[in-house]
């Protein structure tokens, strides 16, 4: 971007091995601008009057999570009291029945907190286990929190979604949309 010009170099006569040199700057107007402007900036950042980045935009304060409450009945309200965001949550209770109770108890929780709307976003229901009423066949996927979710359509090759294994949504915060997945994992054994 500079450029330099050797006017003229020369041995010295006084001391034999060094040069002697005149060297001339000749700036452009747009280097002279840009040196104006690395000072500048130079200065402010050392002054820390300007913030780069993230620091100036650090965005929404979302958090991501995953669960796995071991019965969710009678703990909804603890997703309340969890930072603002999308949870994933793994029961074995999201049968049809389950998964009703549940979207009812997060809209009560909703209810008694102030300013916060916990909306729920559901997988596939998953069948009763055998001589169950409400538990279900070791699987069962939600998502809850403050955004909107949307269901997204991706093919499994085993069916995970239909079994109640895995879910994957978009979540809308704000102007803010991601995608997030819910994953539960086989387990060794049925108990």
């Amino acid at each position: 971007m500079l450029r330099f010009l050797v006017q003229s170099a020369e041995l010295s006569t006084f001391s034999p091995g060094i040069v002697r040199s005149s060297w001339i700057w000749r700036p452009s107007y747009a280097e002279k601008t840009a040196v104006i402007l690395i000072l500048l900036l130079h200065q402010a950042a050392a002054l820390q009057v300007i913030r780069y980045g993230e620091a100036l935009h650090p965005g929404p304060d979302l958090w991501f999570g995953a669960t796995n409450p071991s019965v969710i009945a009678n703990k909804e309200f603890i997703y309340g009291t969890l930072p603002s965001g999308a949870w994933g949550i793994s029961e074995t209770h999201l049968t049809a029945i389950g998964q009703r109770r549940n979207r009812v108890a997060f809209k009560q929780v909703s209810r008694r907190q102030k300013g916060r709307h916990l909306s729920c976003h559901y997988g596939a229901p998953v069948e009763l286990r055998a001589r169950s009423a409400e538990a279900g066949a070791w699987s069962g996927v939600m998502m809850v929190g403050d955004a909107v979710f949307r269901p997204v359509t991706l093919l499994w090759e085993a069916e995970e979604f239909r079994l109640g294994r895995v879910q994957t949504a978009e979540a809308w915060v704000g102007g803010l949309s991601t995608l997030v997945t819910n994953i539960h994992g086989w387990a060794k054994s049925p108990t």
